[in-house]
């Protein structure tokens, strides 16, 4: 996204009150099922592909937390929680 210098100020102070937001009140467990969909999709349909398997593997040999992080991703992602994103945002 490009936005004009004079923009960033604006967009700085939404960006404050949104996390401001999070903090005090989590968001709806809608709310966190519509913004995961796009990506728990896009994992599926990438999974699927020869290209994805290519770059994915590179690193299996040598660093054994690839293995585990490939295994894991796409549950890591479906169990995210509200609670978990207010704590994030409580925390930093």
């Amino acid at each position: 996204v490009e936005a004009p210098p004079a923009a960033l100020p604006k967009f700085l102070a939404d960006a404050q009150a949104i996390a401001d937001d999070l903090r005090k009140t989590p968001v709806t467990a809608d709310e966190l099922q519509r913004a995961l969909k796009p990506t728990v999709e896009r994992i599926q349909r990438d999974r699927t592909t020869n290209g994805w398997w290519i770059g994915s593997l590179g690193g299996i040999q040598t660093d054994p937390r690839v293995l585990a992080a490939l295994q894991t991703q796409l549950r890591d992602y479906q169990a995210v929680t509200p609670a978990d994103l207010q704590r994030a945002a409580q925390k930093y």
